[in-house]
């Protein structure tokens, strides 16, 4: 698929690959100006020397201009080839329709063919500039931030070297949804606009409208699968709460119980949204509401969440089929009720719930 998709680059290959030249380029500068301005405080302000404030002031300056002058020939290169591969890329559509049979057309439908030739295609560009600029300027203002945190202090730069981890898994992220949101536009343009369209659409903001006996079948294993181990082991996340050393005294192995309680999560997770698409914010209103009913003990704790996550999905299913007679996804009520229950968390109050 990403080769086919690259054979549509042409004549735009240059301005693609110079799109993340530059804009490596543009993220070392960018770590260079803090640099340059500490050398300013250190050698020239503490030490009022003013020949130094104004040579590295004046440094600081050529510097943000490069920067500037790089981040705009970042973004024009990356403009001019996502715009080209949209273009090659509609190009061939169109080529390939011209070749359709009556029967095709019927099938595809006029309106469909147009929307894969417009919107689709036009998040496949935005897909393809996000991944040129992005997963470049990221990675590459991490190494070189660490480079210069090695060089100006050793010790202290230990610090920079343990958030690393955290900042790797956080770009990794970045990129992967990226790659993945790439992905989703892909299939989106490739699917029929009769059948498959209104389907994925619906999937992706969460719906159980389509559901029936035999998706049923299909996902109660699994889920049984991963729901009886969370159920027996409830009452090790007690002791598992308490740290690993009070677990281990306990004789309960931690970091195995969490591979375990990691896997069973996992499991019962994929299988239900494979079925109902992504409803989001379930996870975060339904324990918070249960806790203030069963308390913090996980062996009422987790039973409680199971119960209260069904009743709370099936209430907002009946909302959203008597709601409107088409049907809103389940994704876009759960959110309504789940994004004003984050802001209260965030901001203290959601203690007074």
């Amino acid at each position: 698929m990403i080769k086919k998709l690259v054979s549509h680059l042409g004549e735009y290959k240059r301005a693609a690959v110079l799109t993340p030249l530059f804009a490596a380029l543009e993220a070392v500068m960018d770590v260079l100006l803090p640099t340059i301005m500490a050398f300013i405080i250190d050698q020239g302000i503490e030490k009022g020397d003013m020949n130094a404030i104004l040579k590295y002031g004046l440094l600081t300056f050529l510097v943000a201009v490069v920067a500037l002058a790089l981040g705009v020939l970042a973004g024009k290169y990356a403009a001019e080839a996502s715009t080209g591969f949209a273009g090659n890329l509609r190009d061939a559509m169109y080529e390939n329709i011209q070749h359709y049979s009556f029967s095709n057309i019927d099938k595809f439908s006029t309106a469909g063919l147009v929307t894969r030739m417009t919107t689709d295609v036009t998040n496949v560009q935005n897909a393809f500039q996000m991944i040129e600029r992005m997963c470049v300027r990221a990675p590459v203002h991490l190494v070189f931030a660490l480079f210069m945190a090695v060089m100006i202090g050793g010790p202290l730069s230990l610090i920079f070297v343990v958030a690393v981890v955290f900042l790797v898994a956080v770009l990794a992220g970045i990129m992967v949804s990226s790659l993945f949101q790439a992905g989703t536009s892909f299939i989106k343009l490739a699917a029929d606009p009769t059948n498959k369209l209104p389907q994925i659409t619906y999937w992706l903001m969460g719906s159980l409208s389509g559901m029936d006996w035999e998706d049923l079948g299909f996902v109660i294993w699994p889920m049984l699968i991963g729901l009886v181990p969370l159920f027996l082991l409830r009452w090790r996340l007690n002791v598992l709460a308490m740290g690993d050393d009070e677990a281990r005294a306990m004789g309960v192995d931690a970091s195995r119980l969490r591979i375990w309680l990691i896997i069973a999560a996992t499991l019962v997770t994929a299988a239900s949204v494979s079925v109902s698409g992504m409803i989001g914010w379930v996870g975060l209103v339904i324990p918070h509401m249960v806790r203030r009913i069963c308390g913090s003990d996980y062996r009422w704790l987790m039973p409680g969440c199971m119960l209260g996550g069904g009743i709370f999905l099936l209430i907002v299913d009946n909302l959203s089929r008597n709601i409107s007679t088409s049907g809103i996804p389940i994704g876009i009520l759960t959110a309504f009720v789940g994004a004003p229950f984050f802001l209260l968390l965030i901001t203290g109050r959601g203690e007074r719930l």
